[in-house]
């Protein structure tokens, strides 16, 4: 696993009364505007642009920092992210912090959990609003805590966040797709993947509920007919 680029999402939370701890961030040279989302970070050194996501990625070890927008509530997303339901997804909450990022109130989690048959730490910043929910997630191979633990969690609190900031969402992205002779139109880009409703909004309020999801296979495959592929797949 040292060559793979991990992505693991710590889940939702819930935000209990505690100390805060005030940041203030400003843009400086080493801060680096990540494409297609609202997000500034300044990278740990070797970190480079990822390819498959939104954020960074450090290919000796296989750590990321990872960029997520949710077309959900922060207070809903946050519900989940208790000890107790952390636990329930295989996480071991190991460190959690209130803070104040500029004007926005935010949550730090660091936790643990077994995957791919290793052990991962992960830092996870949460903030937003009732609109939209913004996750950084840092992760690494526990083995490598003294090395990266630190300069992770100093990257994820170096976030300067701009809302009034007018992305293209399909910056997140490597390939192209239309929804052309359908009655589809694209909604909302979440991660490395672009969803498509029939009113272009999250959440839907179409009766069916229909969604189109589009998003890049990590897994690398000779296909002869495209057009066959994509349609079995959505079958």
């Amino acid at each position: 696993m040292k060559n793979a680029i991990s992505i693991l999402i710590m889940g939702p939370f819930a935000m209990t009364v505690m100390a805060q701890t005030n940041i203030t961030n400003t843009i400086t040279e080493v801060h680096v505007s990540v494409k297609g989302t609202k997000i500034s970070l300044a990278p740990p050194a070797d970190f480079v642009n990822a390819a498959n996501f939104a954020g960074f990625q450090q290919n000796s070890s296989g750590s990321s920092i990872m960029i997520v927008e949710v077309p959900a509530p922060l207070s809903e997303i946050g519900k989940a992210f208790s000890k107790e339901g952390l636990q329930t997804q295989g996480m071991i909450l190991l460190e959690k912090e209130q803070l104040l990022i500029n004007t926005n109130t935010a949550l730090l989690i660091k936790g643990e959990q077994e995957a791919y048959g290793n052990t991962y730490h992960k830092y996870t910043l949460a903030f937003g609003s009732e609109s939209e929910s913004i996750l950084i997630n840092g992760i690494y191979l526990k083995s490598n805590e003294e090395d990266l633990a630190a300069i992770i969690r100093k990257s994820l609190l170096s976030v300067v966040y701009n809302s009034e900031k007018i992305i293209n969402p399909f910056d997140t992205v490597d390939f192209a797709i239309t929804a052309e002779a359908t009655d589809l139109v694209f909604a909302k880009n979440v991660g490395p993947s672009l969803l498509f409703n029939r009113e272009g909004a999250i959440p839907s309020t179409a009766p069916d509920k229909a969604i189109f999801i589009a998003s890049k296979s990590f897994s690398e495959l000779e296909i002869v007919d495209k057009k066959a592929y994509a349609e079995n797949r959505i079958k």
